[in-house]
């Protein structure tokens, strides 16, 4: 079956290897110039019925200090239970490191697969050469590809203090903000390209 992809406001994110990459599709069965075709074939799930808008979620990639492991724990019970992520949609060092890279490799390379960065903000945060690294790379990536970063600062005690300088002029997310899913799924659902 041959269908049309149209453009909307913020555009259609597509990448030929992966239809869940689709932000918005609308389709249709008649044959018009004006959009480039795409093919929905069987074997790419999912596969994009006319009438349904396919909104699938961006990939976040969560980087913490060992310290917040209960926090992102809790973080990852609210991402899938009450934002509907499914886990093969968040990603993090300790979880989805690769045997055989090392640990630089592993951070450069979940980075690059992830739309989304979530720092969670402890008072340690920097301290860890690892954590500092991560920042870095995540930084690098949002100036170069536009990459979303969410501050948010841990409810370990943590305050604005506690963020580090290079993401002063970002918007930090508090844990113990009584509107803080609200805020995390509006920060989700936000792209730069808006």
């Amino acid at each position: 079956a041959l269908f049309k992809a149209t453009y909307t406001r913020g555009g259609i994110f597509f990448n030929s290897t992966h239809m869940a990459d689709l932000r918005a599709m609308q389709c249709t069965e008649q044959d018009d110039d004006d959009y480039p075709p795409v093919i929905v074939q069987e074997s790419n799930p999912p596969v994009a019925q006319c009438g349904i808008q396919e909104s699938p979620k961006p990939r976040v990639y969560i980087s913490h200090a060992e310290e917040s492991v209960r926090f992102v724990r809790n973080l990852l019970n609210i991402m899938q239970t009450r934002l509907g992520y499914q886990r093969r949609e968040i990603f993090s060092l300790e979880e989805d490191s690769i045997g055989g890279l090392n640990v630089a490799q592993n951070i450069i390379k979940l980075v690059e697969s992830c739309d989304k960065m979530i720092l969670v903000v402890s008072k340690n945060y920097t301290t860890s050469h690892w954590t500092a690294y991560e920042m870095g790379t995540i930084l690098q990536k949002a100036r170069i590809s536009n990459a979303d970063v969410i501050p948010v600062i841990s409810d370990d005690g943590s305050t604005k203090a506690d963020v580090p300088d290079e993401l002063s002029l970002l918007v930090s997310l508090h844990a113990n903000d009584q509107r803080f899913t609200r805020k995390l799924e509006q920060s989700l659902e936000y792209t730069s390209n808006n």
